[in-house]
């Protein structure tokens, strides 16, 4: 793409000009200016590859406009364009620097075609010479490189005409012959080195012959350097051609490799040595790996084993760790071992500082110990150990102690062989290496078993805390927690790591900041709070808020709901004992006293039979309501002593009905195989919703128990076709002593409702029948498998 700034005072002439030049992808795109000082300003500001100017502008012409681009961009193509064809214009356009002279003509397509083709043609010159320029440059530099390769390079650098006379060396090719750069020009090979003559003739005549180079070949000789003595050069001789192809001369790498060929036989000679060696280290890099990548801390001690067999070319091998608890200076317990017998294994499962083995010195001096010959050591010299060593066939031992990288002993590794050895320093060397790999194993060892029963004491610890105790990072985003958080909340560690805890404990975002905040304020005191359990539940517990050292935060929760259902429970205790105490003082003592009443009145010696009858009648009726206010508080007493259950309907009804009299009156249960979760006196409140049909219903023929689902939550009816209940009487029905007999038995069945969230309300029209609803939230009732056994009507 070729940027064009094109310079007319006229604006059309600009405005055909830019699409002309631009058609058709020609590759140009101009930009427009109408005076040569916007010009001038946009080439200070932007970058154009050719400008093209009208010559007759006003204040400042288009040869005044190339002068002063030529002082600033002396190598921008310029065309200059004019109306009129001035030869003086022309020259001095030229003499200027313009690239080309274009005379405006009538002909558009012409004169445009003409114009892109000069601007190419002026943007190609100009591209062309740049590249020249930048070719010129790199070429003066790769001379000075080569320059200042021949005189630094480390190996030896000539010049050689196809007469073998030198036409150039370096410093280190003069060095190699002995002679000076000055003393090789113009000389034959044979005139300064006569030995390598030879060799040079026919290398020479193969490279000129051939014109292809020759590489890496060895030769070797004698020099004026050093006379009398054999040295070797590896060379490289390589054809420099003329345009024609034909050698001119052949420039010569050579690099004396004397040392290297004297070095290759004792190369050769420490092959298996380094062999040996490399794998040594490779054994070691890979016990060094599993450190860091195993989980099983018997195959590592394996490994070591194995290793250090290996690295030391032994036929034994031992590994021990300290105990330092046991005894003065600790003891060491055989942790693995190679090629013991198991007799040799038992002997020497734990060992003492005062036993005469290797591992008992090294434990008491801490220091390596090595027996050459175990049958002419002098601290072994009659002892068991020695014994045991030689009975198992170990003829030389040597122990290296285990020392971790904070100084402490923590164990030995020794190896043993079947004959005298003694290890060299290389091979120490290296086991050394190992025995350090095999401190930081026990280290680790020693560390996860101290970490292990620390972490299990501690979470042994907290879980039999019965407050609730959760650990996590200052961030809240790791959460650790005990059996009491479990058992309260649900929630198990692997809810934990699913993803935001935070939000499943707390779902509302406000909420769930100002729980952040208190946790990671270290505000002092309690603080209450409402969690959300696993099952959807809200739980209130009371919390605070501790931080280690390490800024983990330890949250201490109390389960609120302990306390508030004891409150409860003491509430309603006061609750029964005032209302049983109630029944007892005030409503029993009032039957009791009609009775002693009517009993007075029988002794009237003027009462007739009839009159009598009547007083007995009474007495009857009284006696019974005092056996229906001592049921209800037999029953009342031991409303919510179980706990809540899920109980089938049918079930319940169909036992209700069995002891209520119903006088002749249908019941219909249509509720299948509901279930609801209810205190295990839910019967009884069957029993007396069912019985204050039959009493207050006034000839009830049909009582029909239904349920119905209602966007979540059911709803259970218990209608009648009686006289239904009075309006006077609808707001105060289920009040203690609202009723035609004791009225208790409404009372009792909403107390036993209201145990588990079931509310009850009366819905029927005076007249009409009876009609009590009975709310069920969701979660109290359900559908089960199978349906009641005696399904239908009673």
């Amino acid at each position: 793409m070729i940027r064009l700034l094109l310079v007319d005072d006229e604006p059309l002439f600009l405005i055909v000009s830019k699409k002309f030049l631009e058609k058709d992808d020609s590759g140009i795109e101009c930009d427009i200016c109408d005076s040569a000082q916007e010009a001038l300003e946009k080439l200070a500001t932007s970058s154009y590859n050719a400008v093209v100017s009208d010559y007759e502008m006003p204040i400042m012409n288009g040869i005044a406009l190339l002068k002063a681009v030529r002082a600033q961009h002396p190598g921008l193509p310029f065309i200059l364009l004019t109306g009129r064809s001035r030869e003086e214009v022309v020259i001095e356009a030229l003499n200027e620097g313009a690239d080309f002279y274009l005379q405006k003509s009538a002909e558009p397509s012409a004169l445009y075609a003409e114009l892109a083709s000069k601007i190419r043609h002026a943007v190609d010159r100009r591209r062309a010479r740049e590249a020249l320029q930048e070719s010129e440059e790199k070429a003066r530099a790769q001379l000075t490189e080569i320059e200042a390769i021949y005189t630094s390079a480390p190996v030896g650098l000539c010049l050689l005409g196809t007469d073998t006379r030198y036409l150039r060396v370096n410093e280190q090719f003069a060095e190699m012959d002995g002679f000076s750069i000055e003393d090789h020009l113009g000389k034959k090979v044979r005139e300064l080195v006569p030995e390598l003559a030879d060799a040079a003739d026919e290398l020479t005549r193969t490279v000129v012959e051939t014109g292809e180079p020759v590489l890496d070949i060895e030769i070797e000789g004698e020099t004026p350097a050093q006379p009398g003595v054999q040295r070797y050069w590896k060379e490289s001789w390589v054809p420099l051609k003329d345009a024609l192809g034909r050698v001119r001369a052949i420039n010569i790498v050579a690099e004396d490799i004397t040392d290297s060929k004297r070095a290759e036989k004792e190369l050769r000679q420490s092959q298996q040595s380094v062999a040996a060696e490399l794998d040594t280290a490779q054994r070691l890099h890979q016990v060094s790996t599993q450190l860091i990548q195993a989980d099983r801390i018997e195959a590592l001690y394996e490994q070591i084993l194995d290793t250090a067999v290996m690295i030391m070319q032994s036929d034994f091998a031992s590994i021990q760790m300290l105990y330092p608890e046991r005894g003065t200076m600790g003891e060491l317990l055989l942790l693995g071992y190679r090629g013991f017998t198991p007799e040799a294994a038992r002997f020497w499962k734990w060992v003492r500082p005062d036993s005469e083995s290797s591992c008992g010195k090294a434990l008491r001096t801490r220091q390596r110990v090595t027996v050459p010959d175990i049958q002419h050591c002098e601290f072994l010299a009659g002892s068991a150990d020695q014994e045991t060593y030689l009975q198992t066939g170990i003829h030389a031992v040597q122990t290296t102690p285990l020392i971790s990288r904070s100084g402490t002993l923590q164990g030995m590794i020794s190896t043993h062989w079947r004959v005298p050895h003694e290890p060299t320093a290389d091979e120490l060397r290296s086991f050394d290496v190992l025995a350090r790999q095999a401190a930081d194993l026990i280290d680790r060892t020693r560390a996860e078993g101290t970490l292990r029963h620390q972490t299990e004491m501690f979470q042994r610890l907290i879980d039999t805390i019965p407050a609730m105790i959760a650990i996590f990072d200052p961030k809240l985003h790791r959460f650790r927690f005990n059996e009491a958080f479990r058992d309260i909340l649900g929630w198990t560690k692997e809810d934990a790591a699913k993803g935001d805890f935070m939000a499943m404990l707390y779902p509302d975002p406000a909420y769930r900041a100002q729980v952040s905040a208190f946790m990671q304020s270290l505000e002092p005191g309690w603080q209450d709070w409402k969690a959300k359990a696993k099952d959807g539940s809200i739980v209130e517990s009371s919390w605070a808020t501790i931080r280690l050292s390490d800024d983990t935060l330890i949250g201490i929760g109390i389960d609120l709901r302990e306390r508030k259902n004891a409150e409860k429970s003491l509430k309603d205790a006061n609750k029964k004992l005032n209302l049983l105490t109630s029944i007892t003082r005030h409503d029993i003592l009032n039957q009791v006293t009609a009775l002693k009443a009517f009993l007075t009145l029988m002794q009237d010696p003027d009462y007739n039979e009839g009159e009598a009858m009547q007083i007995l009648h009474q007495l009857d009726t009284i006696a019974d309501t005092i056996r229906r206010q001592i049921t209800f508080t037999g029953d009342y007493q031991d409303m919510g002593e179980r706990k809540p259950e899920w109980q089938q309907v049918e079930w319940v009804v169909m036992r209700a009905a069995k002891s209520v009299r119903l006088n002749g009156a249908a019941l219909a249960v249509d509720t299948g195989s509901l279930e609801l979760f209810a205190d295990p006196m839910l019967e009884k409140a069957f029993f007396n919703l069912l019985d204050n049909a039959v009493i207050h219903g006034d000839g009830v023929k049909n009582i029909i128990i239904s349920f119905r689902k209602e966007e979540g939550s059911g709803m259970l009816v218990v209608e009648d076709d009686g006289v239904g209940v009075p309006a006077s009487i609808k707001d105060t029905i289920f009040e203690r002593g609202v009723g035609k007999v004791t009225g208790y038995g409404l009372f009792l069945g909403k107390e036993i409702l209201d145990i588990t969230g079931l509310s009850i309300r009366e819905t029927g029209e005076e007249g009409s029948g009876a009609r009590f609803e009975i709310e069920v939230p969701a979660g109290k009732w359900r559908m089960a498998e199978h349906e009641c056994a005696f399904h239908g009507r009673l």
